[in-house]
């Protein structure tokens, strides 16, 4: 006869009533180049409607180094 399997129960974890506040405003990338690759897809949002300083907010640039990817065509 096999003797039944017996698996510990292990307490619950303690439950924190702190609540972690989210950053209000969240620092942006320090990206400084957007690789080439990428240029592809920011001149296509911007054809569909996408404004060049919501592109930039995306990739965490400056407005202008946007705008200078679209001029290079």
């Amino acid at each position: 006869m096999r003797k039944p399997r017996v698996l510990s129960i292990l307490s619950p974890a303690p439950v924190r009533n702190e609540e972690a506040e989210a950053p209000v405003h969240p620092e942006p990338r320090t990206t400084h180049q957007i690789p080439r690759s990428e240029h592809a897809r920011i001149r296509t949002w911007v054809q569909y409607g996408l404004t060049t300083p919501q592109v930039a907010e995306v990739y965490g640039v400056a407005v202008g180094v946007i705008e200078r990817i679209l001029r290079q065509t």
